[in-house]
């Protein structure tokens, strides 16, 4: 099974301020079998990004403009070829 899902907003703090939110969720199960390790989940994914944006015009000669993230990553990713 595989799955993702993603969303955003904005929204103005004042006429001079604004703010950007988003967050995006990528899941998979591990849909390859891996005889060798004797798991059916190794290719198992889950990973959550989340997004924060500010930008403020503090002054005709100041403005602020920050970003911050947060990245939550579970990967079991172990996927080969045999030669």
């Amino acid at each position: 099974d595989y799955g993702a899902l993603g969303l955003s907003t904005q929204t103005s703090v004042n006429e001079d301020s604004a703010v950007r939110f988003s967050v995006f969720r990528d899941t998979i199960d591990g849909f390859r079998q891996n005889t060798f390790l004797r798991r059916e989940n190794t290719n198992k994914r889950d990973s959550l990004t989340t997004r924060v944006k500010f930008s403020s015009n503090l002054s005709s000669t100041t403005a602020i403009d920050a970003t911050f993230f947060h990245i939550s990553t579970d990967d079991g990713y172990d996927a080969f070829t045999i030669n």
